[in-house]
């Protein structure tokens, strides 16, 4: 269906169009790209995942539309597609940057952050775009890759704003026009609890979700998890994060109230490090301490038979 975009001016009569794709999500208003003079473009848009890519996104699309009829661009786009047909790599959006990509004004990144290229970029290595200021956030947010928010398991990042857009009611978003701002509610819990693992057995955890209801579990892995942590986000207090990503891992710790130290199997020391570095608690269990927190003053560790003690532990350094 992506190709149908270049059917457009068939179906709209506006001299202006903005093109958005169906995993975007806007955050603000965008009355100013109209005040963009493209008369002389063929389009204004954002350059494919943050300049690493060939030519620009076409996910948003400032488009003259005037021009496209003028010069019946639509049968341009079908033609090159015919003659390109056998080499394209990204679909339409490669035969938009032939035949148009030259005559296009650059936008923005927030016009078209590919919040998506999250996994692409920590594979490529490009750290800086993890550093990326997301306050306030992009204007628009492209989910671009398989890993999308709504999937039941992912390891993007701000998949809780798009999830936050699909649950608003109509009467929410009416409340524009009543000069009432929607802000993203805040989650109420009494602290974030995080654990790295590389295993499926995590000591006791069944019974540490049960007891603590009003704190966040929040479990991440570098592969994908077993089934037994999987059913463990029918809880609602339960995250999981298979594949997570190592630049998104550090951020969490940093924003961690507790470290459960409760996994089995081996430890990433080179992840803990920051655990220690941001001077996070830590409580383990004895039987499976990291052997990287035994002279680490924030650390408390517990016998696995009582790991009611591990529970007290955990509200006391809430208060």
């Amino acid at each position: 269906m992506t190709f149908a975009r270049y059917f457009i001016p068939q179906f709209v009569s506006e001299d202006t169009v903005l093109y958005l794709d169906s995993d975007i999500i806007i955050t603000n208003q965008l009355d100013e790209l109209f005040s963009i003079d493209i008369s002389q473009h063929y389009l204004a848009a954002v350059r494919a995942v943050f300049g690493y890519g060939i030519g620009f996104n076409s996910g948003m699309m400032l488009i003259n539309n005037k021009r496209w009829k003028a010069e019946n661009i639509t049968t341009k786009l079908v033609e090159k597609t015919e003659q390109e047909k056998d080499s394209i790599q990204e679909g339409d959006q490669t035969i938009l940057n032939l035949v148009l990509g030259h005559e296009a004004i650059w936008l923005d990144d927030t016009y078209n952050f590919q919040i998506g290229f999250d996994q692409g970029a920590f594979s490529y290595r490009h750290q800086h775009l993890f550093e990326l200021s997301l306050d306030p956030l992009p204007k628009i947010l492209h989910y671009i890759s398989g890993d999308k928010p709504w999937n039941t398991y992912s390891s993007g990042r701000l998949r809780d704003v798009w999830w936050h857009y699909h649950f608003l009611a109509w009467t929410d978003i009416l409340k524009k026009w009543e000069n009432i701002q929607t802000m993203i509610p805040k989650k109420h819990c009494k602290g974030k609890l995080l654990i790295i693992t590389n295993t499926h057995w995590l000591q006791n955890i069944e019974y540490l979700v049960k007891q603590l209801p009003d704190y966040e579990f929040h479990i991440t892995a570098f592969t994908d998890v077993a089934n037994n942590l999987k059913q463990l986000s029918s809880q609602e207090n339960v995250f999981i994060y298979p594949h997570i990503i190592a630049y998104v891992l550090v951020d969490m710790i940093k924003n961690c109230d507790i470290y459960l130290d409760i996994n089995h199997g081996s430890k990433l020391d080179e992840l803990l490090e920051h655990v220690i570095v941001n001077q996070k608690p830590v409580l383990s269990f004895d039987n499976i301490a990291a052997p990287i927190f035994e002279n680490y003053s924030h650390r408390q560790v517990f016998s696995y038979h009582l790991p009611e003690n591990f529970v007290t532990a955990v509200r006391l350094l809430s208060e």
